[in-house]
């Protein structure tokens, strides 16, 4: 092999494991911050975002791959793929929730508390059977798309959003003062997933 093939294979080489290293971990930085994410690009433009980084990210694997098979640099592929298995297999929304629910847990309960003993502002929506409370400052970050949480008037329920969709697309943990599993009717949504956190704590999905 001669000096300039040499030159060049190093160049293939870094350039192939800097895209492959950047558009691996900004896909992955997609599903890590999704909830983060959506609320800065809103759910209407979120699918293009995501669209177009999982595009990039395909490319920069084919090109791996060609890499791969002309000059048997097999590194960025490697990245890639693993990458690729990391976004299919590993539990991010499930690891997120549970860092979510914990970390905020306190803040969660004090909103509670201050639910039950002090007056609050309430915004009732057109059925009458829900509320939209908004939080105060310091406790719009346990409740995801405008710092708001629903409280349902009939059974006390309230909902903290960590996604807050369009229409009835929702989800977000809901705390039930009397213990009781959210029904699939709750806050004017179809509850698709159901599941329980910890006592009178629980993570529901609408659509």
């Amino acid at each position: 092999m001669t000096k300039g093939n040499v030159e060049l294979k190093r160049i293939l080489y870094a350039a192939g494991l800097a895209f492959s290293l950047f558009s691996s971990l900004l896909l992955l930085a997609t599903v890590a911050f999704q909830w983060s994410l959506i609320e800065l690009f809103t759910p209407f433009l979120w699918p293009f975002v995501h669209g177009v980084v999982f595009l990039l990210f395909i490319i920069v694997l084919l090109a791996g791959l060609l890499l791969f098979l002309f000059t048997r640099i097999r590194t960025p592929l490697i990245v890639c793929v693993a990458a690729l298995l990391m976004y299919a297999l590993f539990p991010f929304t499930t690891v997120i929730l549970y860092v979510d629910f914990h970390r905020n847990l306190a803040d969660r309960e004090q909103v509670i508390q201050q639910l039950e003993t002090k007056p609050i502002l309430i915004q009732p929506d057109t059925s009458g059977v829900q509320a939209v409370i908004p939080l105060p400052l310091e406790y719009k970050h346990v409740s995801r798309g405008g710092g708001d949480v629903l409280l349902d008037s009939r059974s006390g329920k309230v909902l903290f959003f960590t996604f807050r969709g369009v229409v009835d697309n929702f989800s977000g943990f809901v705390y039930s003062p009397s213990g009781q599993e959210p029904q699939a009717d709750d806050f004017g949504g179809t509850l698709r997933e159901i599941e329980r956190m910890k006592e009178n704590w629980y993570w529901v999905r609408a659509d």
